[in-house]
This record gives structure tokens, sequence and C-alpha cells, in this order.
């Protein structure tokens, strides 16, 4: 399964990658639009509180801008899955995705059921708008 993973925490990315050892790992928002730009995802997790230092108003610094773009350009992805802690960024990307009729799920990191989440990716997630897994 080809996975985009977005996050900067370390302890988050070792288990991801425990769990999906093949993923592709981004560490800014502007790593994974470009990621998104050069590729079809199966799965793309997106964290929102990111470290990212915005230097310029053209680069994008949360999960929150990738979704904005996702919802703009339309990338194919498989499966996406909202995985941030951050109440008011969930409830942006949410909106943001069921306006623009995105598919998506959402869940606390911590809360994932790995196996769970590997078995649903492997179905397409396209009929259901929240999931939560």
């Amino acid at each position: 399964m080809k996975t985009l993973f977005l996050d900067d925490n370390q302890e988050r990315i070792e288990i991801a990658l425990t769990h999906f050892p093949d993923c592709t790992i981004v560490k800014t928002a502007s790593e994974c639009i470009e990621s998104l730009k050069k590729d079809q995802w199966d799965l793309v997790m997106l964290d929102n509180d990111l470290d990212e230092i915005i230097k310029d108003k053209a680069i994008v610094g949360c999960g929150v801008d990738v979704a904005k773009w996702i919802c703009q350009n339309k990338p194919i992805i498989r499966n996406v899955l909202i995985h941030s802690r951050n109440h008011y960024a969930i409830i942006e990307m949410t909106e943001l995705f069921q306006e623009n009729k995105i598919k998506f799920m959402q869940i606390c990191f911590f809360d994932i059921d790995w196996n769970n989440l590997k078995k649903n990716c492997n179905l397409d997630i396209r009929n259901s708008i929240y999931k939560e897994i």
C-alpha cells in the first residue's frame, strides 16, 4: 500500500514506520504537497501542527494547508486519514473535505487501530464521507 505520512513528531513517525515500513515520510506541508503532485497514493495521513517555518506567504505550513491544496487540485488519493489532535484543525479539514466531497477518515493518532486501518485501506473508503476507525 503506497502511503504518504505527514508528521514532524519523531515518535509518531517511528510508530507509523513500524506498521507501514515502506511509507513515504514528509515533515512539512510543502514536502507533502510536492509528493502529492508527483504520485498517486493509497493512503495519505495528515497531521496539522507542524514546525515548518513560514518565511514567505507562498510557503504553506500545516495540515489544513495540505487539505486546502487537495481540495483545489484533486490529486489521486484513495484514502485520507486526519490524525491530528488539534480540534480546530480537525473541524476545518472536515469542513473542507465535506464541502469538496473528498472522502476521509479522522482519528487521533494514538487511537489508531493499525490492523483495522490496513484492512480498511485495502478497501476503498470513497463510499463513506466520515468513518472513525
